[in-house]
């Protein structure tokens, strides 16, 4: 099994999924993206607030997952986290580690993001980090060396990539003894983290299945340090990394990994992405889909996502409209060379985020829209690897 967690934002969108491993088993992540205002305002509308707005989501089993999501407290939101342990039959609330933020001001929630490991081990994240390992009932704050932007366990280790908190392009100070951001990595009962010198300066991208890893590089530049051109992948938990080809040299991909060998790519292109797949692990890409067709994800808006549930199947999604089809979510089960529509948009103002597959059959999704000039969402399940999908009803 392979199990998941909402990653940090898409610009434009309120959320997206990215897999994590849990109960000692492989993990497929999505690598996060910049953060975007997920409760802002949106033109008039009514005071009042969602009780509770999901900001990404972690799953150890098809039946038990997390919530990390923004609720109501005072003038401001403060975090909260949601648990099931019935595939969202019903929720109960656990505590979240401190900090508020100010709703439609543009502030970013003081933590963005939620991992599990398995039904104990956990992580909220996104600048700093804490730690449980009692499934949410307590939080640790972990002091790291930077900004905590990315997280994923694996089999066995827990990664996490740790970006300076102040970049030398701030301060006109870059030089080779510039500190550079890196890879940390621990076991996930532990909280002693060590940093994984065999990476050296890495990028975006993280992603993780198992024992293998793969992060972008990054590269010393006048400004600081910059997405390289090469990807960093181990298979062997972080002990040694080779440097393999980009899909499309210097930009920034989304990798889906549904096993060591078979690695799907999301890629920004400038203003629109275009999907790769590769059969041997990241050392080979090759792109999939046509332009042409009436249904494709291949050109569709920068910040739009496409995740894998097999080496066969995957699901992406628009962040805006496409022209006479709308925001629905479509689907291949040929490795991206046909696309069909499986689940139209549930209302006119919203789009959907991608997605995570808990198993090569069952995965999720949110709608996200403004109601009252607020920003909600609803979370989406399938239970047959994307051909059908139904509204989790006990968290709307």
């Amino acid at each position: 099994m392979r199990y998941l967690a909402f990653s940090r934002l898409h610009v434009g969108a309120l959320l997206t999924i990215a897999f994590v491993s849990g109960c000692g088993v492989a993990a497929a992540p999505l690598a996060a993206h910049t953060v975007a205002s997920s409760r802002s305002r949106a033109g008039t509308g009514s005071s009042e607030r969602p009780s509770f707005l999901p900001l990404s989501f972690t799953a150890v089993s098809v039946t038990h997952w997390w919530l990390l999501g923004a609720v109501p407290c005072g003038a401001k939101d403060c975090l909260s986290i949601k648990t099931t342990t019935n595939a969202g039959a019903t929720f109960a609330t656990l505590p979240a580690p401190p900090g508020t933020f100010a709703p439609g001001s543009g502030g970013q929630p003081a933590e963005s993001s939620i991992r599990f490991a398995d039904a104990k081990d956990g992580w909220v994240f996104g600048p700093k980090l804490y730690a449980t390992h009692d499934g949410g009932l307590r939080w640790t704050a972990i002091k790291m060396p930077g900004v905590v932007e990315e997280l994923e366990p694996g089999l066995g280790q827990v990664y996490a990539g740790v970006f300076p908190s102040t970049p030398c392009s701030n301060t006109g100070t870059c030089t080779a003894r510039t500190p550079h951001p890196q890879l940390w990595r621990t076991r996930p009962s532990s909280n002693h983290w060590v940093v994984d010198r065999a990476a050296g300066a890495i990028g975006d991208s993280l992603a993780v299945h198992g024992t293998s890893v793969w992060v972008m590089n990054a590269m010393l530049t006048r400004d600081g340090y910059s997405i390289g051109t090469r990807l960093l992948h181990s298979t062997n938990a972080g002990a040694t990394f080779a440097l393999e080809p980009q899909p499309v040299t210097g930009i920034i991909c989304d990798y889906s990994p549904v096993s060591a060998a078979v690695l799907w790519a999301y890629c920004s292109g400038g203003h629109f992405m275009f999907p790769f797949i590769s059969t041997d692990g990241g050392a080979h890409f090759t792109e999939v889909g046509s332009q042409t067709a009436r249904i494709t994800p291949v050109g569709y808006a920068n910040g739009s996502g496409l995740v894998a549930a097999s080496a066969r199947i995957a699901v992406a999604a628009s962040s805006i409209p496409v022209p006479k089809l709308g925001m629905p979510l479509i689907r291949s089960t040929d490795r991206g060379a046909q696309w069909k529509i499986v689940q139209a948009q549930p209302s006119s103002n919203g789009q959907w985020s991608l997605i995570g597959f808990t198993t090569p059959e069952v995965g999720y999704a949110l709608w996200q829209k403004y109601a009252d000039g607020y920003a909600t969402a609803q979370l989406w399940r399938t239970t047959d690897a994307g051909a059908k999908w139904t509204q989790v009803k006990a968290l709307s």
